[in-house]
């Protein structure tokens, strides 16, 4: 049976990871920061701020490439069942096209893994 993070669940007991990413280098290193402490917030909204977070980044990565070094860390960690949630501040963070943002999203469903956007 796949555990699924739930109001009912021990928020210490579950793991999890936020993922951030920025596109150029004239954009604001600074917002990866931004980024982790607005899902972090988000986690306190859903009741899961006590829960183990990892942090998976991409620094001056178009969301367009659908192989970075932090979204491949992603689809590995999702087929290693590594995680009970993923958060991103916007879907856009993950990936520009849609139908690449889905596919992530679908094979962490099929494991049982939670997506917050």
């Amino acid at each position: 049976m796949k555990r699924q993070p739930s109001q009912t669940a021990n928020p210490s007991a579950l793991r999890g990871v936020v993922y951030a990413r920025y596109s150029t280098e004239e954009q604001n290193p600074k917002s990866i920061g931004d980024q982790h402490r607005f899902c972090r917030k988000q986690l306190a909204v859903y009741g899961l701020e006590g829960a183990q977070v990892e942090l998976l980044c991409d620094q001056e990565m178009s969301g367009e490439l659908r192989s970075r070094p932090g979204i491949n860390q992603h689809k590995a960690g999702i087929d290693a069942r590594r995680w009970d949630f993923i958060i991103a501040e916007d879907s856009s963070r993950l990936f520009r096209d849609p139908a690449a943002c889905l596919e992530l999203v679908g094979a962490a469903d099929d494991e049982g893994i939670r997506v917050i956007l």
